[in-house]
């Protein structure tokens, strides 16, 4: 009698042990296949092809695609292709760009292909204006229109700034010819073969831009690409100056 009780005893224990076993496997199988938590994601007007300044927009040129919900501009990106289908875009757009109702034109360019360019979308408080950017060393081109960037700035001392951060980028415009840079012989060429950026920034702050830029034909200025969670976020942590005195504290070896 006693033997057969232990008989049931093991055999109970062994059941309870499979079915503990099984759940572990299930669990971890799922934990698995799990992967990252998926980004939210939302249907916006883009562009299907690259698509010069003054083109005008058709089924065949735009239409719906998934982007980060995170990209998307209230009252301003576009999630109906019939407003933009017959449209003209005041500016180049890169294949899956999102187009923006600030892009539209209502008719067509003039007869001398001059094309005119859509007001921009600068926020109350603010002014917009242009700096040089090499799309080569700058984020290897990957800054585009609604980005935010951060500025980097070196004083002539050698310290390293965040000299502006959080800063819109309105528009971006690729230089003519990726080479010509290098070939520049003066400063007036130098800064013609550049990129521009059009970046929104408050008046203070364009002052002090514009000073920089003045300063020197080529600043040393570079810029910085915020992922898309930290925009409109300000002032990053951990960003203070980095000189002479203090980068070594912040190498990892």
């Amino acid at each position: 009698m006693r033997t057969r009780r232990r008989l049931w005893i093991a055999v109970v224990a062994g059941t309870i042990a499979t079915g503990l076993f099984t759940v572990v496997l299930v669990q971890a199988y799922a934990n698995r296949n799990s992967g990252p938590a998926a980004v939210p994601m939302a249907n916006a007007v883009v562009a299907k092809i690259s698509v010069s300044a003054g083109t005008e927009l058709t089924a065949d040129n735009v239409g719906l695609a998934a982007v980060p919900e995170s990209t998307i501009l209230p009252g301003s990106t576009l999630t109906d292709p019939n407003v933009a289908i017959n449209k003209f875009v005041s500016v180049p757009l890169a294949v899956g760009e999102p187009v923006l109702q600030d892009f539209l034109l209502s008719s067509a360019p003039s007869a001398s292909n001059t094309v005119t360019r859509a007001p921009l979308p600068i926020d109350p408080g603010y002014e917009a204006m242009s700096v040089p950017f090499s799309p080569n060393q700058d984020v290897g081109g990957y800054i585009q229109p609604e980005d935010h960037i951060d500025i980097l700035v070196t004083t002539p001392d050698g310290v390293v700034h965040y000299g502006f951060q959080d800063v819109r980028v309105l528009r971006v415009n690729a230089p003519a010819s990726a080479g010509a840079s290098s070939a520049a012989t003066s400063c007036a060429e130098a800064q013609n073969s550049s990129g521009t950026l059009v970046v929104e920034l408050t008046p203070e702050k364009v002052a002090a831009l514009s000073f920089i830029y003045a300063s020197a034909c080529v600043p040393n200025v570079r810029f910085v690409l915020r992922p898309s969670g930290a925009d409109k976020t300000g002032d990053l942590p951990n960003s203070g100056a980095v000189g002479p005195t203090n980068w070594r504290n912040f190498l990892d070896g």
